[in-house]
């Protein structure tokens, strides 16, 4: 099992998979066909380059931007994106860099939004 499979697992153990619906019910409010104005697609949000990143970085096929409005490959691709965002920085941290990107979670760049979402994430996950 890979390192990042592992971290989806004990995201999974950890959180049960309530941390990723409480991501989808903020990202896209369940809807799977929804598009951002930043092209992020279905349930979590991702972006075509952020899904064939992941994908490749964790051994998932990757299907084209199209199959990311397939509920289960986008919960799949979003749930190893955010386990990867854990395991870099944190539960708190991931969460906030899934929403600003890593980058700019690195560099301290779009503090207010990030701290808006997760405290979003962690209602949604508190209520469920």
């Amino acid at each position: 099992m890979g390192k990042f499979w592992r971290g989806v697992c004990v995201l999974a153990a950890m959180w049960g998979f309530f941390l990723g619906l409480a991501v989808a019910e903020v990202e896209s409010t369940f809807r799977p066909y929804v598009t951002s104005v930043s092209d992020a697609r279905g349930l979590m949000q991702i972006k075509p380059s952020t899904a064939e990143w992941i994908a490749g970085k964790v051994g998932i096929p990757w299907q084209g931007k199209e199959s990311l409005y397939d509920p289960r490959v986008n919960a799949e691709i979003g749930c190893a994106y955010l386990a990867y965002l854990i395991e870099r920085f944190g539960v708190v941290g991931g969460v906030k860099a899934y929403n600003v990107g890593p980058g700019a979670y690195s560099r301290k760049e779009a503090v207010a939004a990030a701290d808006r979402y997760a405290n979003k994430v962690f209602n949604a996950l508190a209520a469920s």
